[in-house]
Order: structure tokens, then sequence, then C-alpha cells
């Protein structure tokens, strides 16, 4: 994993920065990088246990339609029925996501994330003792509430934990796990029929409640809530287990960084309500003619459910939404994903030479691959650039699977090895830049007080769709062929090659409040640098 040294400030996510040197009143303490980074790389990976079960459900349905479509024992699935299962999963997850960008926000990041693990829970029982297809959806119904449910708070949580020369390698990390999802879900269905496979995959949701407990709050979120002595204790904790006094100057920052917030977010939603018991409510004109905070003192800012739309118009909200939401769209284009539900049915249909269950594997063990190398290789390069080299690879492959499909079906071409190197140069590339780096924008583009409502509403708009492409894949197949299907989304990953190119900024590196000021430019329609 690379880390900086470098000794400019920088942020835990929404400050301007964590020193590297460390100042107390008589003299200077040097925390190693390895200990400054450390503990946020372990309470990464406590969220990235949620990553790992969402890579298990997202593949749990190529196990289980490979089993049961059109199985002339037990429970059978048709081709539509399939469909549904597929997409049932996706398709309820914004029930789940635009709740969670609520509670993420009330309850906080962490005790969010571990409510994720009912649902779950739930869920691969229900599999695990399904007698008909109905039981079967249920499952795959809390299984999707369960992903959209873990999107908002799991994605905010790394953006506020992390410096910003780490930011990027964690979100990547995190970014890593849904495959090595896939790859444990592909081989215990390999190697398990698919009942025990999912009696396995219940334990996941005890182990993530267990690890989330050991790491702390987001200090960002506690600030918000003008729980201070709580949010110095987990900054301290995420610095390197060091004493209030070493991160001072950092604390200092995100404390000025949340007031500024707090106030911005009173002057747009000025309070005319009676106030609760405990709440101050300060009105503050645009003007800046008017009641000032006491010293020491912060606004509670209670918004209505209307006023939390009004502020989604904001530009620092819409123009970001609309930046992920596109992006989105044009990796589930160019990255193929509706292919993934029927992988196992459409290898078959290829005549590739190997068995299909453990091409699952390779294709899970090939994102995985490119994953470490997106998160070794992003901080140096760059999103923007490392988005291009991914969106023009996987596009050029689909539209090369839609020639060999189209040459297979008029006998002018059998060469198996063709598409094998294709699906690999797709599975690899789509997981090096594609896959994850929407993720990463998520966790910096939308403004603190925005963070959990803009990442619920995008990973809400995300699963819905990969529920329409995985629906729609085999009904897209039966107007086009396979041929077709190849064609129509990477003529679509080209023109997503032009989206990342005018459209994607470069926020490697930047901190969060730089970020911030870029979306409010009015120039922002147009890729230019943020300084």
């Amino acid at each position: 994993m690379a880390v900086n040294s470098s000794t400019d400030s920088s942020s835990c996510g929404d400050g301007p920065g964590t020193q590297r040197e460390l100042k107390s009143d008589s003299d200077i303490w040097r925390v190693s990088t390895f200990r400054t980074a450390l503990p946020q790389v372990l309470a990464t990976c406590a969220q990235s246990t949620l990553l790992l079960e969402l890579g298990m459900m997202v593949g749990v349905p190529t196990i289980v339609i490979a089993a049961l479509l059109n199985s002339e024992t037990g429970l059978s699935m048709n081709s539509t029925q399939a469909s549904w299962f597929a997409g049932i999963i996706f398709g309820v997850q914004p029930l789940g996501s635009v709740l969670s960008g609520y509670l993420s926000e009330v309850l906080g990041r962490k005790r969010s994330m571990m409510l994720v693990a009912v649902p779950q829970l739930i869920g691969w029982l229900l599999m695990y003792f399904s007698q008909d297809l109905l039981m079967i959806y249920i499952s795959g119904f809390m299984m999707g509430f369960s992903i959209g449910f873990m999107e908002a708070p799991s994605l905010s949580y790394v953006g506020e934990i992390c410096q910003p020369h780490l930011r990027a390698n964690m979100c990547s990390l995190t970014s890593l796990n849904v495959p090595l999802g896939y790859l444990v879900m592909y081989l215990l269905g390999t190697i398990l029929d698919w009942r025990t496979t999912a009696l396995c995959s219940a334990a996941m949701p005890i182990l993530t409640v267990l690890a989330i407990t050991l790491v702390p709050e987001s200090p960002m979120w506690l600030l918000r809530k003008d729980r201070r002595v709580e949010a110095e204790a987990a900054l301290c904790w995420l610095r390197g287990w060091v004493q209030p006094a070493d991160v001072r100057a950092e604390f200092a920052s995100l404390q000025d960084y949340s007031e500024k917030s707090k106030m911005e977010q009173c002057q747009d939603n000025p309070q005319t309500r009676s106030p609760k018991k405990g709440q101050i409510y300060i009105e503050v004109p645009k003007n800046g003619n008017g009641p000032r905070l006491e010293e020491g003192r912060s606004p509670k800012v209670a918004q209505t459910f209307s006023e939390k739309l009004k502020d989604l118009s904001r530009p620092e909200m819409m123009r970001p939404l609309r930046l992920v939401v596109l992006y989105f769209f044009f990796y589930h284009c160019g990255g193929l994903t509706g292919l993934r539900p029927y992988m196992v049915k459409v290898f078959g249909q290829l005549k590739l030479s190997l068995d299909p269950y453990w091409l699952t594997v390779a294709s899970a063990l090939l994102q995985i691959s490119g994953a470490v190398v997106c998160m070794f290789t992003i901080h140096r390069i760059g999103k923007r650039k490392i988005s291009l080299v991914s969106m023009s690879a996987c596009s050029l492959s689909v539209l090369l699977l839609g020639c060999y499909v189209l040459l297979l079906r008029y006998g002018q071409i059998d060469q198996p090895l063709v598409p094998m190197v294709l699906f690999a140069t797709l599975f690899f590339f789509t997981n090096l830049g594609i896959g994850p780096v929407p993720w990463a924008l998520i966790s910096e583009v939308f403004p603190p007080r925005g963070r959990g409502m803009g990442g619920g509403i995008s990973s809400g708009i995300y699963y819905l769709m990969f529920f329409l492409v995985t629906k729609t894949f085999l009904d897209i197949q039966g107007l086009l062929g396979l041929h077709g299907v190849f064609f129509l989304y990477g003529c679509l990953g080209v023109v997503g090659i032009v989206f990342v190119y005018n459209c994607v900024p470069e926020t490697e590196g930047k901190r969060l409040e730089d970020i911030e000021k870029f979306f409010k430019d009015k120039k922002t329609d147009r890729v230019v640098p943020i300084n």
C-alpha cells in the first residue's frame, strides 16, 4: 500500500490536515508513518467486511441460477423466474439505501454499519431453509435491502477517517473486498451445493459485527453532533493511539470545518420552528447581519424531510450526484455487469474449454488482481487517468466479444482461447479503474452534511441500474442475440470514454474542503484543475 510521508498537512477526511510532525507545548514528538497509517488500515478493514459480504450477496445469484435454472429435480426456475431472482437483490437496494442515508446521519456511521447484520443473517438463513421459490425471493429481498442499508455509512466512514494521501488507497482496499467476496462465493458454490453455501455464508454477519465494535466512530460525525470529547478520542485512536495534544492542530481544523458547515446549513435552512429540548435554533440572515453564535457553542439544525430534499438542490450536491450517477451508468455498460448472474450459462454457450464453475472462480481472481493493482497505482496515476485506461480496455473487450460471437454463429471461427482472453481482460480492467473509482468519488465529492444522503442516493441509483441490466439481459439476448448484447454495451462504453475525458475531475490527493469548493464553482461542467 502506497503511503506518502509528505510534510504537507493532510486531512482525515474533512479537515485541512494531520501534521506529520505533531507539536506539544514543550517539544516535538514524531509519529512514524506506519503508526499513523495502521489504525486507519485496521478501521478500513473492519468496514471492509461489509464489502466482502456485499460481494458474496451479489455473487450468490450466479450459484443459485446455475443450479436451479431448468432443473429436473427439486426446486427449478425458468428463465423469467431466474431473471427476477437475479434482479431482485439489486431492485430493492434503493429502499435500504435511502433509509441508510437518513439513519447514518442520525445513528452514526458505526451503529448503522452494525445494524446491517440483521437483514443479512435473515437472508442467508431463509435461503438455506427455503422450500419454494417464494422463500428464495424473500431471501434475495433481505439481501438487497442489506446491501442498500450498508452503502451510506460505509462509504462516508472511510472518507471521514482517512488522510488525503491514504484515502484513495483505503477506498481501493474496500473495493478489493467486493471481488474477494465473489471469490469466496464462487469457491463455495463450486465445491458445495447452494444450500450449504448459504449456511456457511451466514457466519459472515456475526464476524462483521465483532470487527466493527473494535473501531471508533467517525470524528467528523461526532463533531457534527457536538460530541467533542468523543470526537477527539476517536481522532487520537485513528492517528496512532496518541494523546490529545498530539492531534491538537488537526482537531482544531476539523472543528473549524464542522462549524463552517453548520453555519452554511443555518443560512440555507433558517429555523422558524419551536426549538426542542436541548436545542438552540439560530437564524442567520444571508446578509450576515443577525445573531452570532456564542463562543464555544455551535448551531444544532433539525431538518425536515422537505428541507433535506431542498438541500439536495444545492450545486455542491447536484453536480457531484450527476457526476457519480453518469459514471455508474457507463460502468455498467463498459463493465458488462448484467452478465454476472448468467456467467455459467454464457460460458457454456461459448463452448469454453474449462469448467464454467471454475471459470467464475478465475473471473473473481482476475477482479481481485485488478483491484490490487489499482490500490497500489491510483495514488500515483490519479483517478481520471486510470478511469480512461480502464474504460477503454473494457469497452474494446466487449466489442471484440461481440465480433467473436458473431463469427462463431456463422461458423467462421471456433477458438475458445479468444473469448477467454477477452473475458480475462474485461474482468481485470473493470476492477482496475471503473469499478472502484466511482465509489471512491462518493466518499470525496459530497459535502459533509450531505455525504450520507448523497452516498445513499448514489448507491441506490447504482443498484437500480444493476437491477435493470440484469433483469433485461436475457430479454435483450433474445431480441438481439448474444453478439447484439455485446455490441450494445460496448458502444455505450465508448461513449463512457468521452464522458470520463470531459467530465471527471482529478480529486486524488485533494482536501475535501477544496473538492467541495470546486463543485460550488459554476464552471464545474467542464474539467478544470482542483487547487
